[in-house]
């Protein structure tokens, strides 16, 4: 079962079999270490060889080697009908062998999703590299969007967390993957109620309804982007199209504007009439308080999920937890929350959660630490413009922070382009821990 292959000028006996077999070994491991009590599902292995053709395999004698019926041909890679119908004949035949029923329980899935890592939605389509050359920024960029992307341990654990029928709180620096995260939350609650709502009621009359959802972020520009990757993981996880009206993804404003449009007993108030948003979303605040249980009922959401939730006003959420109605199992809110700090343009104070009606303590919050979107260099030179007010004058970087209980800052880049002696040195920063003055900028 061995091949000889030509590497660096010298040649190795390899065995594909076997490197499919401890692939999938390892995630047999993984599945075990997860499935507690679920069945377990049929594993097995073959090899794919997408640069050769079955007649070229054959040809060359190499059936005595490995047995066509374990591998993938090139033939089989190009044609998908023909690639399901090999490893679905290779399926059948150790399937008898096995005893086993079926290949896959639906109470496997889920923890079999959980070895395998669940990465399509960082690897859809993309466009078809240019050839620049090597040190080109250009082709540098170009690798960089080519290269498959997996989801870090991090993202598959939290992707996994079951946020229904309580507060949840994400917290992590830009670029960690708080939206894919999101996306995945929203793609497994849908599919969990799905579930549900499929099943026969054991009672008559009793039956499972499909929830309505709320994705929410402040600004319009984010919702195409939210919307496909919410798409793509629900894709991802069931090979279907999310199901329509079931979860609705828009903007704030807009999601105040549809509900207006969509009941009489509700008003929209132009942001030409009052562009404080604390001050209208009191105003809009009142007239739900104004409305009997079932006009505000018609308003609300089961889940809402609040994307960049740093750019929402304080007062902002208490009109949010009011429009999502108490779980009827926990009495809590749905509400799951993605916020960073560190992009706070609008100088908001981050809200005591309490204060709101959300707890989000005993397990129910998790900061993300990892930045996947830039270089460390970047990072830290960033975090000096953030937090550069420790440093000595003449160096030091106006604090963003410093005036955001007046108006929202520029971030001391103003600053940065006033004084060209930090244009030149920016490279070289690096930050330092100092006991007594906090973060600082060294050189």
């Amino acid at each position: 079962g061995n091949l000889k292959i030509k590497r660096n000028g010298h040649e190795y006996l390899v065995n594909p079999i076997k490197q499919a077999q401890r692939g999938m070994f390892a995630i047999k491991e993984h599945y075990e270490q997860s499935a507690l009590d679920s069945t377990r599902p049929l594993f097995n292995a073959m090899v794919a060889l997408p640069n050769i053709s079955e007649q070229a395999w054959i040809d060359a004698g190499y059936e005595v080697c490995i047995q066509r019926r374990l591998i993938l041909f090139a033939d089989d890679c190009v044609d998908t009908d023909r690639m399901k119908t090999r490893i679905g004949r290779y399926v059948h035949q150790t399937l008898m062998l096995s005893g086993l029923s079926e290949p896959l329980t639906v109470d496997a899935s889920d923890t079999l999703f959980r070895a395998f890592g669940e990465s399509q939605v960082f690897n859809r389509t993309r466009r078809s590299m240019r050839v620049l050359e090597v040190n080109n920024l250009g082709a540098e960029i170009d690798h960089m969007e080519a290269a498959h992307k997996q989801l870090s341990a991090e993202q598959q654990e939290l992707i996994r967390i079951d946020t229904w029928g309580h507060p949840y709180l994400l917290r992590g620096v830009a670029g960690s993957g708080k939206s894919i995260v999101l996306a995945y939350h929203v793609a497994w609650s849908v599919l969990r109620h799905q579930r549900q709502n499929m099943q026969l009621p054991l009672f008559g009359d009793v039956h499972h309804e499909m929830p309505k959802i709320a994705v929410v972020c402040l600004h319009r520009t984010l919702v195409p982007l939210l919307r496909d990757t919410i798409e793509a993981a629900y894709q991802n996880i069931t090979g279907e199209s999310l199901p329509p009206d079931v979860v609705t993804i828009t903007h704030l404003n807009g999601l105040i504007y549809d509900l207006a449009e969509q009941h009489d007993h509700f008003h929209y108030i132009p942001m030409t009439k009052s562009n404080d948003a604390g001050e209208r979303s009191r105003q809009f605040l009142a007239q739900l308080d104004s409305m009997t249980p079932d006009e505000l009922d018609e308003l609300r959401f089961d889940a809402m999920y609040i994307d960049e939730g740093q750019d929402v006003h304080p007062d902002t959420f208490a009109l949010l937890y009011t429009l999502v109605r108490p779980d009827a199992s926990t009495t809590e809110r749905t509400i799951s929350i993605y916020y960073d700090d560190a992009q706070n343009i609008y100088g908001h104070a981050r809200p005591t959660w309490r204060t709101y009606g959300l707890n989000v303590e005993g397990g129910r919050a998790a900061f993300m630490k990892h930045c996947y979107r830039n270089s460390q260099e970047i990072i830290e030179f960033a975090l000096n413009v953030l937090l550069g007010t420790p440093a000595v004058m003449p160096m030091s970087i106006p604090s963003a922070r410093k005036n955001w209980s007046k108006k929202p800052s520029r971030a001391g880049v103003c600053f940065l382009r006033s004084h060209p002696v930090l244009i030149h040195r920016c490279m070289f920063f690096r930050i330092a821990r100092n006991r007594s003055n906090g973060w600082r900028r060294r050189c």
